[in-house]
């Protein structure tokens, strides 16, 4: 009969689908999935969302996802309540200013291109489906702009939609953990 067996260990090296547990300085306690390893480390996505935040306190996407609000906090004031042990190991991907960012309509719903980028724990629907901290079903922002006042989500349900900038619901970012 096969089994899967999850086991707490230490380790060096990453494995898709490896989960770490981190507590927030004043927002209890999280879990993150590595969902990719790249030449950078390993890509982490929080399992449900942090918090509920508008992307923008307007209805404007100008700057894109680098220059909103959202990413300002993520940050500055977010990235400050993580544990030492991780900001030591946080890398910034290439290409990337940001050490905490969020996932691409790609990443989470593939294309039809021949080099798809779709995180592989993306295509099965229920890694897109999570929660607030408070335990209901959360629709979360994605870093893509849709229109001049909208970005791309996740519904609660797991499928893509648009909501305005200024609206506030989920926020689950990524990060990377080099490899040791």
């Amino acid at each position: 009969m096969k089994v899967i067996r999850k086991v707490s260990m230490e380790v060096e090296h990453f494995e898709i689908g490896d989960q770490i547990k981190i507590k927030l300085k004043g927002a209890g306690k999280f879990t993150a999935t590595c969902h990719k390893i790249t030449n950078d480390g390993a890509l982490f996505v929080f399992d449900n969302c942090v918090a509920r935040k508008q992307m923008n306190d307007t209805d404007t996407t100008e700057g894109g996802f680098d220059e909103s609000d959202l990413c300002a906090w993520l940050n500055t004031e977010f990235i400050d309540r993580f544990p030492n042990k991780y900001i030591k190991r946080i890398v910034r991907p290439e290409g990337c200013e940001h050490l905490l960012w969020l996932l691409s309509e790609e990443q989470v719903f593939g294309s039809n291109l021949p080099f798809d980028d779709q995180l592989e724990l993306m295509r099965d629907p229920k890694h897109r489906v999570c929660s607030y901290p408070d335990g209901s079903r959360a629709n979360w922002w994605l870093r893509v702009v849709v229109a001049s006042t909208n970005f791309a989500i996740v519904t609660a349900y797991g499928n893509a939609a648009t909501y305005n900038a200024s609206n506030s619901i989920g926020v689950r970012p990524a990060f990377i953990i080099e490899n040791l």
